[in-house]
C-alpha cells in the first residue's frame, strides 16, 4: 500500500520545474477568467438586447395607440363641424347686412302685431313653451317662402321676444317707481292733514309756510315698525315743533298706530322762501 508521500503532489520538484508549473497554473487561471468574462459579457448583452427589444415594442405600441387617438380626434372634429349650422344658417346679423336684418325684424314685428293678443308671444315664457312654440310656427309660416331661412326667422323671433321682455321690465319698474312716489306723497299728505288738525290759534300763521312735501317720509320695515326719515335740512326748532304736534295728535286719536323709529335722514333740498329758523345751519 502506497503512502501519501508516494502521491504526485508530494513528489519533489526542482526550482525550474516549480517555475514552469506556476506558469501553467497562471495561464490556466487567466484563460478561465477570460472565459468567465466573455460569458458574462455575452449574458449581459443578451439581457440588454432583450430589454431594448421590449422597450422598442412598447414604444411601437404607444405610437400605434397615438395614431388611433389622432384618427378618433379627427373623426370627432369632422362630426362637430358637420353638426354646426352652415354659414347660410347663421344669424342674419352676422352674415347679412344690417339693413336686411332690420328688414326681417320689421316683418316679424308687423306679423306679430297682426295677431290677437291671445295669439302673441308671452315674453316671460321660454321660446320652447307650448304657447310660444305655436306662435313661432305661425310667424314662420307667414314669413316663409321669402328670402329668409327658417333658422333666421326663428332667431329673429327670439330676439324680438327679448325686446318685448325688456320693454315690459322697464315699464314695470317705471310704474313701480311712480306708485312708490304716489304712496310717499299720500303719506306726507296724511301727516300734513293730521298735524293741521291740532294747531293752536297762534300756530296757524306759521303753519301756512308748511307744505306736505316738507313732511317726513315713512317706510314700513315689515316687522310692525315704521321708519321715519326726516328731511336733513329741517332745523331742530322745526323738528321739535312737529314732534309736539304729533304728540297732540296721538293723544286725540284712539286708533292703534305702528311703532315709529328714526330712520336715515332724507337728503333733499329745502323749499325756497322759508324763514331762517326752519332751516338747519
Amino acid at each position: 500500500m502506497n503512502s501519501e508521500s508516494d502521491s504526485p503532489e508530494y513528489w519533489p520538484v526542482s526550482g525550474a520545474e516549480s517555475f514552469v508549473v506556476q506558469g501553467h497554473l497562471r495561464a490556466d487561471c487567466q484563460l478561465r477568467v477570460a472565459e468567465i468574462r466573455s460569458g458574462f459579457q455575452a449574458d449581459m448583452a443578451e439581457f440588454y438586447a432583450s430589454d431594448l427589444a421590449k422597450i422598442s415594442e412598447s414604444i411601437a405600441t404607444a405610437l400605434k395607440r397615438l395614431d388611433r387617438l389622432e384618427e378618433a380626434m379627427r373623426t370627432l372634429q369632422e362630426q362637430v363641424q358637420a353638426s354646426r349650422p352652415s354659414s347660410a344658417m347663421k344669424s342674419p346679423t352676422t352674415k347679412r347686412s344690417r339693413r336686411t336684418a332690420l328688414s326681417l325684424q320689421s316683418k316679424i314685428r308687423r306679423v306679430h302685431k297682426s295677431f290677437n293678443k291671445e295669439k302673441q308671444l308671452r315674453p316671460h315664457e321660454a321660446m320652447t313653451s307650448e304657447h310660444n312654440s305655436d306662435v313661432v310656427k305661425q310667424i314662420t309660416k307667414e314669413i316663409g317662402g321669402s328670402m329668409y331661412s327658417e333658422h333666421e326667422i326663428q332667431v329673429g323671433i327670439s330676439t324680438y321676444r327679448r325686446t318685448l321682455k325688456r320693454a315690459i321690465s322697464i315699464s314695470t319698474a317705471s310704474s313701480r317707481s311712480e306708485a312708490n312716489k304716489r304712496l310717499v306723497r299720500s303719506r306726507q299728505q296724511r301727516l300734513w292733514e293730521r298735524r293741521s288738525k291740532v294747531l293752536l290759534a297762534t300756530e296757524k300763521e306759521k303753519w301756512q309756510l308748511m307744505q306736505p312735501t316738507m313732511m317726513s317720509e315713512e317706510e314700513d320695515e315689515g316687522d310692525g315698525r315704521i321708519s321715519i326719515r326726516k328731511p336733513d335740512w329741517r332745523s331742530e326748532e322745526l323738528n321739535e315743533w312737529i314732534s309736539e304736534l304729533d304728540a297732540r295728535a296721538s293723544s286725540i286719536s284712539k286708533s292703534a298706530r305702528k311703532v315709529r323709529v328714526p330712520g336715515y335722514p332724507l337728503r333733499v333740498p329745502p323749499p325756497t322762501g322759508l324763514p331762517a329758523w326752519m332751516i338747519r345751519t
